[in-house]
């Protein structure tokens, strides 16, 4: 156990955190669990791996290691698979609703939703530097938005009241009405996913001219 959090707590120095750096750290551990009983059991002449049960071994090892290096690369590229997983799921949104059924599409257009604002609570909490924020659980949907308003699309700000209609759409709603509200569904998470592409375009745009002005006058000092 002392294994699994130290690698836990280690982990994230490299950006790599969460439910990933948990599931990195539970396997290394675990390996270096097996090699230490290995070699006292060895040690004792009470047990000793045959070659055939080394080979397992060893092709267990390997694809563990690929395994884990496949986690730390999602982990080190969470925003643009982030990004892909949303695009993902609004697309499924539009395939679903266009062979009628509106309230499965409701259920994707909330999930889209619900991405974006776990990435900006990730956002505030690396910006900010937040380990814990029990608080936010206790928050209902619009007053999450309204903590997170510098992180999130500026449509999704203006219209907190989008979640409340998908959700009435999952739970209350039929399929008829679903599919009334289907055109100004789409076209509002549409707008809220190209606000927070823009603003990421934006926001690259800034650094890299930071970086030029910067380089510009130091030539020029």
């Amino acid at each position: 156990m002392r294994v699994v959090a130290g690698l836990f707590f280690t982990l994230p120095r490299f950006g790599i955190d969460g439910v990933i750096g948990l599931g990195i750290a539970t396997s290394a551990a675990g390996w270096l669990n097996v090699l230490m009983l290995s070699s006292t059991l060895a040690r004792e002449g009470t047990y000793r791996i045959s070659a055939r049960a080394w080979g397992r071994l060893m092709r267990l090892a390997i694809a563990c290691g690929i395994m884990g290096a496949f986690a730390a690369a999602c982990a080190m590229n969470y925003e643009r698979l982030s990004h892909l997983l949303q695009r993902k799921e609004f697309v499924r949104a539009i395939n679903t609703s266009a062979h009628g059924f509106n309230v499965a599409a409701c259920v994707h257009y909330r999930r889209v939703f619900e991405s974006v604002l776990s990435d900006a609570r990730e956002a505030k909490a690396t910006t900010e530097g937040l380990k814990d924020w029990p608080e936010f659980e206790l928050m209902r949907t619009n007053e999450r938005i309204a903590a997170l308003r510098p992180y999130l699309p500026q449509f999704m700000v203006d219209h907190p009241h989008l979640y409340g209609i998908l959700s009435k759409g999952v739970h209350e709603l039929t399929e008829e009405e679903c599919g009334d509200a289907m055109p100004a569904l789409r076209q509002s998470i549409e707008l809220m996913l190209q606000d927070k592409v823009d603003a990421v375009r934006r926001e690259k745009r800034r650094q890299t001219a930071s970086t030029l002005l910067a380089q510009t006058v130091d030539k020029h000092k």
